[in-house]
C-alpha cells in the first residue's frame, strides 16, 4: 500500500514560492514598525496631540488644504 505522507511546513512553502516564481514573481521583503511596542505607541501619541493641536491653532490653513483637495465621490457614476 502506498500511503503519501502529509507535506511539512517547508515543503509547502517550497512548492507555493515555486508557483509564484513560475509565475514571474519574486520575493520581497519589507521591514515595517512593530506598532505594539510602547515607543511606536508613545510616538504615534505624541505626534497625532501635535497635529491636532497644528489644527486646532490653524483654521484657515486646514480650511485651504480641504478646499484644495479634490475629495472623491461616495458613488462615482
Amino acid at each position: 500500500m502506498n500511503v503519501e505522507r502529509p507535506l511539512t511546513g517547508a515543503e509547502r512553502a517550497r512548492r507555493w514560492r515555486e508557483s509564484m516564481r513560475a509565475k514571474g514573481l519574486r520575493p520581497k521583503v519589507f521591514w515595517v514598525p512593530d506598532t505594539s511596542s510602547p515607543e511606536f505607541i508613545a510616538r504615534a501619541k505624541r505626534d497625532t496631540e501635535a497635529l491636532n493641536r497644528w489644527y486646532a491653532d490653524n483654521p484657515d490653513e486646514v480650511a485651504d488644504v480641504m478646499a484644495m483637495h479634490d475629495w472623491p465621490q461616495d458613488d462615482p457614476a
